[in-house]
C-alpha cells in the first residue's frame, strides 16, 4: 500500500514511513517508561475489599476509568505484583478481548498483569501518545495475534517505532483531536439521555400508568388487578398464543444464506456483517426460515434481558435462524408494531421468569418450553391507543437513529483526521 506522504517535498523516508523533515522516528522503549501489575492471591480474603481501586484489562475499555469493580487492601498490594498508577496515567490492555485498547486512569489505582502503564518522557506529549496509540494499536494487535488470540507485552510495546513531531506540534494535534472527542462525548451523553427517556416512557405508557388524555375514560382511569399487576380496566390481558402463530418453517431450499443471530442492542442481525464471522454449519437447510416482520425469542441471557430477548426481523427480507430459537408471527400488523416496544419492558421479563423451569439448561439456554412460552400473558390496549403509543415510541426511535448516525459520522471524520494529522500528511501550525 502506497504511503500517502511518499516523495512529497520536505518529507523523508524512515522506518515508520515518509514523515516531515522536522519529525523523528523514535522507539517507544526509549521514550516511555512502562510497567504492568499483578493479582493478589485470590483465596486470601484479607487482600481484597479495601480502599485501593484495582484496574483490570476489561475496565480499560471504559476509555476513562473513574471507578473499578474490585478493590485491594494495602496488604493485598504489598503481597502481590500489583502496582499503583497516578491519575492521568495512560493504560493499554495487553491480552484477551480488550487487547490493544487504550484508556486513561482518572484515579490513583493498582493495575493487574494484563494492563500496561505507559509514562511518556523525552518531550513525548501524553495526549499525543494517547491518540497515536488509539490509531496504531489495532495494527499492532493484528500483527501480534497468535492462534486467534492477541497477545501483547511490554517488550513488544517498547520495540514499536512512532513518528514524533516537535513538542508544540504534538500539543496542537492533541488539542484538535481532543475537541473532536469532546463533541463525540457530548453526543454520547445526549444519546444516553434519549435512551433513558425512551425506557422510562415505555415503562409508563405500555403498562397504562400514564395515558394520553384522549384515551382516559370519563372520571379517570380505573385499574384492575391481574397476573401482570394493576392494568387499566379497558385494556385486555391476553395470552401470546391468542394473537400469535408458532412458526417452524425450515430453510429447506436454502432460500436464505443470511444467518441471523439476536443482538440485545440491534435486534436480529446477520452474523457475518455484524460479527465478521458465522458460527453456523455449512448446511442451513435444517435452520428455521424467518421472514421480515416475524419474531424470534432467544432463550439465553443477554445484557438487559435476564430471561431472553424477543426481537422482530426488520432489516432483511428473510434469514436462517437456529432451531434453538422460538419463532412466531403476530396476526395483526398494528399489534406486531406495538409488541416490538412491549417486548422491551420489564413486564415481559417478569412473565418469562414465571415460565423458566428449574434444572439444568439445555445447550446453555434457559429452560423454557414452547407451550409455556405461548402461555405468557400480555397487556393490550385498544387499537387506537395502540397506534398512538407506537407512533410516539417510533418518533423517539427516529430521533435516536438520527443521533446515532451523527455519532457514526463524527467517529468516521475523527478517524480520517487522525490518519492525516498523526502521519504528518496534514500539518498544523503550532
Amino acid at each position: 500500500m502506497a504511503d500517502i506522504n511518499e516523495n512529497k517535498p520536505r518529507y523523508k523516508k524512515t522506518k515508520v514511513g515518509w514523515i516531515p523533515e522536522e519529525w523523528k522516528a523514535v522507539l517507544l522503549g526509549k521514550n516511555t517508561k512502562v510497567f504492568s501489575g499483578g493479582t493478589p492471591k485470590s483465596t486470601e480474603k484479607t487482600f481484597y475489599g479495601g480502599d485501593i481501586p484495582w484496574i483490570r484489562s476489561t475496565e480499560v475499555n471504559q476509555g476513562e476509568i473513574h471507578s473499578t469493580e474490585k478493590t485491594l487492601t494495602t496488604l493485598g498490594l504489598e503481597n502481590s505484583s500489583a502496582k499503583l498508577v497516578k491519575p492521568g496515567t495512560l493504560l493499554m490492555a495487553l491480552y484477551g478481548a480488550t487487547a490493544g485498547v487504550i484508556g486513561v486512569s482518572k484515579l490513583q489505582a493498582a493495575i493487574n498483569q494484563a494492563v500496561l502503564a505507559v509514562l511518556p518522557k523525552n518531550n513525548l506529549h501524553s495526549d499525543f501518545l494517547k491518540f497515536y496509540l488509539k490509531w496504531y494499536s489495532p495494527k499492532m494487535v493484528h500483527r501480534f495475534t497468535q492462534g486467534g488470540q492477541p497477545n501483547l507485552s511490554a517488550t513488544i510495546f517498547k520495540r514499536q517505532r512512532i513518528p514524533l513531531p516537535p513538542l508544540p506540534e504534538q500539543q496542537k494535534i492533541a488539542r484538535i483531536l481532543s475537541t473532536w472527542d469532546a463533541a463525540i462525548r457530548k453526543l454520547d451523553q445526549l444519546i444516553e439521555r434519549k435512551q433513558s427517556l425512551k425506557k422510562g416512557l415505555m415503562q409508563q405508557l405500555l403498562t397504562g400508568r400514564r395515558r394520553f388524555p384522549e384515551f382516559v375514560p370519563a372520571g379517570g382511569t380505573r385499574y384492575r388487578d391481574t397476573k401482570l399487576g394493576k392494568v387499566p380496566e379497558d385494556w385486555e390481558v391476553v395470552k401470546l398464543k391468542e394473537i400469535a402463530k408458532s412458526l417452524s418453517r425450515k430453510n429447506v431450499d436454502d432460500n436464505s444464506d443470511v444467518v441471523l443471530t439476536a443482538s440485545a442492542q440491534y435486534g436480529l442481525v446477520d452474523q457475518i456483517t455484524f460479527f465478521n464471522k458465522s458460527v453456523a454449519g455449512r448446511d442451513l437447510t435444517k435452520y428455521y426460515l424467518l421472514k421480515k416482520g416475524e419474531f424470534a425469542y432467544n432463550r439465553s441471557y443477554s445484557a438487559g434481558y435476564d430471561y431472553g430477548a424477543i426481537k422482530r426481523l426488520t432489516d432483511y427480507e428473510n434469514g436462517a435462524l437456529s432451531t434453538l430459537y422460538i419463532c412466531f408471527s403476530v396476526n395483526e400488523e398494528q399489534t406486531a408494531q406495538y409488541l416490538v416496544y412491549y417486548f422491551e419492558t420489564q413486564l415481559i421479563q417478569r412473565e418469562l421468569f414465571s415460565v423458566v423451569q428449574e434444572g439444568a439448561r439445555n445447550h446453555g439456554l434457559l429452560n423454557v418450553s414452547k407451550a409455556d412460552f405461548y402461555n405468557i400473558n400480555l397487556v393490550i390496549p385498544s387499537k387506537k391507543e395502540m397506534r398512538k403509543l407506537t407512533q410516539v415510541m417510533k418518533a423517539i426511535d427516529d430521533e435516536l437513529a438520527a443521533l446515532q448516525k451523527q455519532h457514526r459520522q463524527l467517529e468516521q471524520q475523527k478517524k480520517g483526521l487522525m490518519q492525516q494529522l498523526l502521519t504528518g500528511a496534514v500539518r498544523v501550525k503550532a
